[in-house]
């Protein structure tokens, strides 16, 4: 039993005590929480990577923004009185550099840690000399479920870091008694994680979205008009790529009519995931989610040059919902001349103008839209989903949408039918007796490729000039629209 504690021993010494702690690991992603809870607060990621030698390199830091009403002045190059901090370090500080046997901490002040930590070790931890650090234990702990060397270190200034062997931060607690708690590390993919935006977007057959839709402003008799209407989308089929997915869906639309909602011809709707954006054409508004986002990021919101600080928080539920402040705060949102640039001085508060995104863990965008004082104002808000079998909300019956048929009963009764799926130069398309349709070519990104008429039984579509891949052959009348995907292939 002896000889078996002293094996032990000496194995957590090598394995623990001996190798350099990476504080910062470029390839993952640090998760916190500032109040205790599962709810990630703080995200630590690494920005740029500068090799300042043979065995010193700098870790830049990502930085965030956050409101502060009792500010007397902004700080980040902000307008006084707009009560918004820009591009500022997080409680980790703006920058780490390694060197042998050493971590320096800057910007805004600086402490140093050494590395691999040895019980009772002191140093001066500051360039001026006046702010000590002491490890004042180092043991053997489990983090995020792996068991791991866990190093404390109380500083002279009041500070206690706690550090893991493996997983950089653990804890840190401020002399101001805020604790930043570690409760994920992307990478390794440890305990929480920040949702990927498959997380808020992942469609699959069978899913139901359905969203009321409103748009009022004024019209040329100086008057305001309101607008409203509902659409459905049943998702159908959906491929899957190396970067994402591209998912269809038949849309219905309803207005409202006397004595009832009256329906339009439905719509086939292409939706695609790629690269980390979302791209759907919910409504004429807005197509573009990119949700690369972290916790008080300054970011964009869906390509309208309208920036906004997310925030992240729980329903009853426990699903993260994504919020923006510009909804709460009287500012409003950020515009931009011009972004990103070295500042963010081009930032100023559109009072009276805001752009609204919510989206729910699991189920996509809640509400979106823009208000204004003055000028045209528009939402879509879900009233209903169901996904993966799991109905949300109270969802309109299909034959409002669809008169008596159902979704698939219009993909049968389409008056035309591609003979080729897979061509080279021509399509042949066969229509019915003595119809004559529109038809329009889009790619997987919905974008507008060819159009033309079909007036013939037997017609011929030339498509010699389309890149190799996989298309969607629309063509519509006034019985309705109807679609059919073909791969061009050479």
């Amino acid at each position: 039993m002896r000889s078996l504690s002293t094996l032990l021993l000496l194995t957590i010494t090598s394995l623990g005590f001996g190798q350099d702690w990476a504080l910062i690991n470029p390839a993952y992603r640090y998760n916190y929480s500032d109040d205790g809870t599962d709810t990630i607060s703080n995200q630590i990621r690494v920005m740029e990577v500068d090799t300042l030698g043979v065995d010193s390199v700098l870790y830049t830091l990502n930085r965030i923004a956050f409101m502060c009403d009792t500010c007397p002045a902004s700080l980040g190059g902000l307008c006084d009185g707009c009560f918004m901090w820009v591009d500022q370090p997080q409680f980790l500080r703006g920058s780490a550099l390694h060197t042998p046997g050493r971590w320096t901490l800057t910007d805004p002040d600086t402490l140093v840690l050494l590395v691999p930590p040895v019980l009772g070790q002191n140093w001066v931890a500051d360039p001026t000399g006046t702010v000590t650090a002491t490890v004042v234990a180092l043991e053997e702990d489990i983090y995020l479920g792996e068991l791991d060397s866990i190093a404390t270190i109380t500083t002279s200034a009041g500070d206690t870091l706690v550090l893991s062997r493996s997983f950089g931060l653990v804890r840190m607690v401020r002399s101001d008694g805020t604790i930043y708690a570690g409760i994920g590390v992307e990478g390794p993919e440890l305990g929480e994680l920040f949702p990927d935006i498959t997380d808020w977007f992942n469609y699959q057959p069978g899913d139901v979205l359905e969203y009321l839709h409103f748009l009022n402003g004024p019209n040329n008799g100086g008057t305001y008009t309101l607008y409203f209407w509902k659409t459905k989308d049943i998702f159908e089929e959906r491929i899957d790529g190396e970067s994402g997915y591209t998912i269809t869906s038949t849309r219905g639309h309803v207005s409202p009519g006397n004595p009832s909602w009256e329906a339009l011809p439905p719509q086939t709707i292409i939706h695609t995931l790629e690269n980390g954006i979302w791209n759907t054409p919910l409504n004429q508004f807005f197509e573009h989610i990119d949700l690369d986002l972290y916790p008080s990021r300054i970011s964009e919101l869906q390509n309208t040059g309208t920036y906004f600080i997310p925030r992240l928080m729980r329903d009853n539920d426990g699903l993260l919902i994504l919020t923006t402040d510009s909804i709460d705060h009287p500012i409003g949102a950020l515009n931009a001349i011009s972004y990103p640039s070295q500042n963010i001085s081009e930032l100023w508060p559109l009072n009276g103008e805001r752009e609204l995104l919510r989206c729910k863990e699991n189920i996509g965008i809640i509400l979106q839209g823009h208000t204004s004082n003055f000028e045209f104002s528009y939402s879509s808000e879900l009233i209903g989903a169901v996904i993966q079998g799991d109905t949300i909300g109270t969802l309109t019956p299909d034959e409002v949408y669809f008169n008596t048929l159902s979704v698939s009963t219009y993909s049968v009764q389409r008056s035309f039918r591609i003979l080729n799926t897979l061509c080279d130069t021509e399509l042949m398309v066969i229509t019915d007796p003595d119809v004559q349709l529109e038809w329009t070519i889009i790619d997987l990104n919905g974008r507008r490729v060819s159009t033309g008429m079909l007036a013939h039984t037997f017609n011929q579509v030339e498509v010699g000039s389309l890149a190799t891949g996989t298309y969607v052959f629309m063509a519509s009348s006034a019985q309705g629209q109807w679609s059919q995907r073909f791969v061009v292939a050479r």
